[in-house]
């Protein structure tokens, strides 16, 4: 994590969190589609896989399927992270995966891997003002995460939630 860099996202302002740029994307030779027309244009949700490494990172690995029209490049999407706090103040990280693309109902889709090391310590620590502890929690603090594909278009975001397990956990 020590080579992460953190810049700012330039045209993206929603939402809220630190951007991440150090990820990879790779358009997997898969595509989807559906036997009915379909009545949403929201996106799918992600489908993810997590583990802390040898060294305490976090690795998320995250396939999403997006509208086959369009076309995902590492510098036509970003990727932000969010510290946030559950009703019993357990700490968790959300990740946006952000596109931008004309809404319309979708009914063919690419599928793209994204992997990623999340940003932690003092620069992936994003202060809660509702949480009233002042220390950053550890990694080892964080039981999941939340993962959403967003189109810029702020209605049209979808989410899945991962459990996050150590190297030694089952």
């Amino acid at each position: 994590m020590e080579n992460t860099k953190i810049r700012q996202c330039s045209d993206i302002t929603n939402p809220a969190g630190i951007c991440i740029t150090d990820f990879t994307v790779n358009e997997l030779n898969s595509e989807i589609s559906f036997d009915f027309q379909r009545n949403s244009i929201k996106p799918l949700q992600p489908l993810n896989a997590t583990q802390v490494d040898n060294k305490g990172n976090l690795n998320v690995s995250s396939i999403v399927f997006i509208d086959n029209s369009v076309t995902i490049k590492k510098k036509n999407t970003h990727i932000k992270q969010y510290l946030s706090y559950d009703n019993n103040g357990d700490p968790f990280l959300n990740f946006y995966i952000i596109y931008d693309s004309k809404p319309k109902k979708k009914q063919k889709f690419k599928a793209y891997q994204f992997n990623f090391t999340t940003v932690w310590g003092e620069n992936g620590y994003t202060p809660n003002p509702i949480h009233s502890n002042p220390n950053p929690p550890t990694l080892n603090d964080i039981n999941f995460i939340n993962t959403f594909l967003m189109d810029l278009d702020p209605e049209l975001s979808r989410g899945t939630v991962t459990t996050v397990k150590t190297t030694g956990g089952n």
